[in-house]
C-alpha cells in the first residue's frame, strides 16, 4: 500500500512539474512576432516569398496551437499568407503548415524580447510585436 501511494504521489509530482513550462512556454510565444533578421540558411527557406515581392513578415502564435505566417508589403498589405498548427516536441517546436506541404522541427530561445527559432547559424529572429492575444483578434 505504501509503494502505491508513493507511486501515486511521484505519478501526481512528475505531471505538475512537466506541465508548468509547457504552459509557461506557451504562454511566452503566444502573440505577434516581426520578422527581425535570419541566417544565411535556415528552415523557414521554404516558405518564405522573393523579398521583392514584401518589405517584412509576421508570425501570429495563438493560444489555441495554430499560426499566422504573414508576408506584408511597404503599406502594410497582405502579399502572401500561411497558416498551420504549432505544438511543443520537448526542448523544440514543431510548425506544420497547411496549403503547402511543409512541416519543421526546430529549437527555439529567447535573446530578450526575440525569439530564436533554429540554432546556432541556421535560425530566424523575431521581435515581439503584439503581447495582447485579444488586441490582435481585434484587428
Amino acid at each position: 500500500m505504501k509503494t502505491f501511494i508513493f507511486l501515486f504521489c511521484l505519478t501526481i509530482l512528475s505531471h505538475t512539474v512537466v506541465s508548468k513550462p509547457n504552459k509557461q512556454a506557451a504562454n511566452q510565444i503566444v502573440g505577434t512576432w516581426k520578422f527581425s533578421s535570419q541566417s544565411k540558411i535556415n528552415d523557414f527557406q521554404k516558405v518564405f516569398v522573393n523579398q521583392a515581392d514584401y518589405q517584412t513578415e509576421f508570425f501570429t502564435f495563438a493560444p489555441n496551437n495554430t499560426f499566422i505566417h504573414e508576408f506584408t508589403d511597404v503599406n502594410g498589405n497582405s502579399v502572401k499568407t500561411l497558416n498551420g498548427k504549432w505544438k511543443f516536441t520537448g526542448n523544440a517546436i514543431t510548425i506544420t503548415y497547411t496549403g503547402i506541404d511543409y512541416s519543421l522541427i526546430s529549437e527555439y530561445f529567447y535573446i530578450g524580447k526575440d525569439l530564436v527559432l533554429g540554432k546556432n547559424f541556421n535560425h530566424v529572429v523575431f521581435t515581439k510585436e503584439n503581447t495582447d492575444f485579444q488586441d490582435m483578434a481585434a484587428k
